[in-house]
């Protein structure tokens, strides 16, 4: 699958698809691209536009610095399924 213009190839079974059924394929694998790569590169991703860091709680174990939970305002392809749904 070409990233930028969302075409490409897709199997089912091992034998290829075409017309309606590519079409949900595609946009399953590039839904599933953005969401993996969103987790992957989560640490990276904290400062984006729309991410918003607050304090989860304030009981600390030993040896910690607390909890942060990131809220995020329209990020992502499904940003309702984000805390703090925007």
């Amino acid at each position: 699958m070409n990233l930028n213009t969302k075409e490409g190839q897709a199997t089912v079974a091992g034998s290829p698809v075409a017309g309606e059924e590519l079409k949900k394929a595609l946009e399953a694998g590039y839904a599933w691209w953005v969401n993996d790569t969103y987790w992957l590169l989560m640490p990276y991703k904290m400062r984006d536009p729309g991410v918003v860091l607050t304090l989860a709680g304030t009981e600390k174990k030993p040896g910690t610095r607390g909890q942060g939970a990131p809220h995020l305002r329209g990020v992502g392809l499904t940003p309702k399924d984000a805390t703090g749904s925007s």
